[in-house]
């Protein structure tokens, strides 16, 4: 089997879980697609594809000509590596690459296997633009119509079931979507922080680290840990990332005089993302659905990742993560929007060493079994037909495969 992959923007720091299902279909790709340069690290691997862009942005209706075109240009050159002997399927991220390009997938009776990672099918997602009152849109006018239109050879993968019912929601069937979860590093051994003994001479640390976007609320967040201040909570509150909220969350924590107690880094390098989890004591965020942007949190790698190390998560209730976290049980759900509740939840873990323990415990152990790399990397190689389905072959590892969706 030979795979057609398309990634767009496969190097960017936040795509690190694209990089690694290119790992996962290894030496099965025949043709690594991307729309920027790539480096030495995968053009001595692969065989790679650049669509370049047609130069700069034209003025006013001009661009939208120009982008006519370079979707004209990069259709051709994607119907003659599709047409190829030694591809098999098509690989593409990102529902709107499917939708530019389902001229291409006409075309052919080739499999064609779209993975959504939640964006490309929140239907109203929205933002704000500088210089423009209100917000529009992100996706152009006719997107979910071409959306459910693509041709019966493309199938659909979601990354959880929140985007699985986003998916069938616009009325695509629900044959035609697969459920397949991403991984996350596991290690087998339980988590040091999960054994050791607390130093009370360290403060607790709490992590919020992510986008600083309005689905997540950092916020919010902020809002809450000072409300827990007040409760008597003594910790220290490191919130890591970037984004549009990112002014918006200095100025809070100056208004709130929480100099001493919030900082916020910056972006990290996953290097530093994994110090930051070793080192604290509760991930949390105040997920919701988004007042500007409509988005909810598609499936929340942050909190696979602080699970995995045996972090207590406390976080709304909101989008997938009622998926991942189990409330009371590997972590702390509340109503999105409510501040006191999510106070109340950090202030309880604070005090109660052992409750941050047995959460922990129980969120490391849902990882390794329904989120590791080994999981989504079977998973991913039964939908592309690479393996076959466990009951199909005794010498394939007895894991689940992936899930077709159901309503």
């Amino acid at each position: 089997m030979g795979v057609l992959f398309i990634a767009p923007r496969l190097t960017a720091a936040s795509q690190l879980w694209m990089r690694r299902m290119v790992d996962m279909v290894g030496e099965d790709i025949s043709l690594l697609v991307d729309i920027e340069e790539l480096p030495e690290a995968y053009t001595s691997r692969f065989e790679t594809l650049i669509l370049n862009r047609i130069g700069g942005k034209w003025p006013g209706p001009s661009d939208r000509l120009r982008k006519r075109c370079e979707t004209y240009k990069h259709s051709r050159i994607l119907a003659n590596a599709v047409a190829r002997a030694d591809v098999d399927c098509v690989f593409v991220h990102f529902l709107v690459y499917a939708v530019r390009y389902r001229e291409v997938w006409s075309a052919t009776e080739k499999p064609v296997f779209v993975h959504c990672h939640g964006w490309d099918v929140s239907w109203d997602l929205q933002r704000a633009r500088p210089g423009i009152t209100g917000r529009t849109h992100v996706h152009p006018p006719g997107y979910q119509k071409a959306a459910l239109t693509l041709p019966d050879n493309v199938k659909f993968i979601a990354n959880s079931k929140t985007t699985a019912t986003s998916i069938a929601r616009i009325g695509v069937k629900p044959d035609r979507i697969a459920m397949k979860y991403l991984g996350v590093p596991c290690e087998d051994e339980t988590p040091e922080k999960l054994v050791a003994t607390s130093d009370p001479s360290k403060p607790l640390r709490i992590l919020y680290l992510g986008r600083f976007i309005d689905c997540k609320g950092p916020d919010t967040t902020i809002r809450a840990f000072a409300r827990a201040r007040e409760k008597g909570l003594e910790a220290i509150l490191v919130m890591a990332g970037d984004g549009p909220l990112k002014t918006v969350c200095e100025q809070l924590v100056e208004i709130l005089g929480l100099e001493s107690y919030v900082y916020l880094p910056g972006s990290v390098t996953a290097a530093e993302g994994e110090q930051l989890r070793e080192q604290s004591d509760i991930f949390t965020a105040h997920n919701q659905t988004g007042g500007n942007s409509r988005q909810t949190e598609a499936l929340g790698v942050a909190f696979l990742e602080a699970m995995a190390v045996g972090l207590p998560v406390v976080t709304g209730r909101s989008g997938s993560l009622p998926e991942i976290v189990e409330d009371g049980i590997s972590g702390i759900l509340f109503e999105p929007g409510d501040i006191e509740a999510h106070a109340d939840a950090l202030t309880e873990l604070a005090h109660d060493r052992e409750l941050r323990r047995r959460l922990g415990l129980a969120g490391y152990r849902r990882i390794r079994k329904d989120f590791s790399l080994g999981r989504e990397r079977h998973s991913l190689r039964v939908l592309l037909g690479l393996e076959l389905e466990p009951e199909l072959s005794r010498q394939i590892e007895s894991r689940p495969g992936p899930e077709v969706f159901n309503q």
